[in-house]
């Protein structure tokens, strides 16, 4: 039987640790960080089904981290918090697909939130994904309404690299070497200016190319 994957990022280790022994007694896959920095990457490289994720982490808080996640995932989170605040709350149930633990609260409840968030998970038929479908990469263009608008070689390389790691951030590193071989300071430029105009084509399209700073870029599909 495949195990659900769980991620748990919670600052206090104490508290997490006791969190993931829990669950992994009670037969989920669980990874464990004590910050969003790191949360993100085993997001990325673990593929959690589920999150556990505490508000006020160190590098990255959790509604932050929430927010760029969101750019190319829908997964299930679950904020650990001790604010009760009700501004606190709209927040982060506004990024969608969350839910919400108070702290203190007993294994019993945690356990009983998380079999509810797979019912529902199981019910949508998992995370939607993010579409390429005003995207033509062979025919080197992109639908703009009834048209079809031409791509240039590179406008077409930086595409398709974004659409080819559509659930991670790319970071600027790796797309410069895909498009022109080698990172320098000129083509530190020219993604500058290539991104410029790349944008300046996806105009009037659902399509956006977000920028996470310190981190990459992303395609997004918008609806």
């Amino acid at each position: 039987m495949i195990k659900r994957r769980i991620l748990i990022a919670e600052d206090e280790r104490e508290f997490g640790q006791i969190m993931y022994q829990f669950l992994t007694f009670n037969g989920y896959d669980v990874r464990y960080t004590d910050n969003g920095q790191s949360a993100y990457e085993q997001f990325i490289n673990f593929k959690p089904e589920l999150m556990l994720c505490d508000v006020n982490m160190p590098e990255i808080d959790g509604f932050n981290l929430a927010k760029v996640i969101r750019m190319t995932s829908n997964v299930q989170i679950i904020f650990i918090t001790s604010l009760s605040d009700e501004e606190s709350v709209v927040k982060g149930l506004g990024l969608g697909n969350c839910d919400y633990l108070r702290k203190p609260f007993g294994l019993k409840e945690l356990h009983l939130r998380i079999v509810r968030s797979f019912q529902l998970i199981d019910a949508l038929g998992g995370p939607p994904q993010v579409e390429s479908e005003y995207y033509f990469p062979d025919k080197c263009c992109i639908k703009k309404g009834d048209r079809l608008i031409t791509l240039t070689k590179n406008e077409n390389k930086l595409l398709k690299v974004l659409f080819d790691n559509e659930n991670k951030i790319c970071p600027v590193d790796e797309i410069i070497i895909k498009i022109w071989g080698d990172h320098n300071i000129d083509n530190m430029n020219n993604l500058d200016v290539l991104l410029h105009k790349t944008r300046k084509k996806l105009e009037g399209t659902p399509l956006s190319i977000e920028n996470i700073r310190g981190i990459g870029y992303s395609i997004v599909t918008l609806k």
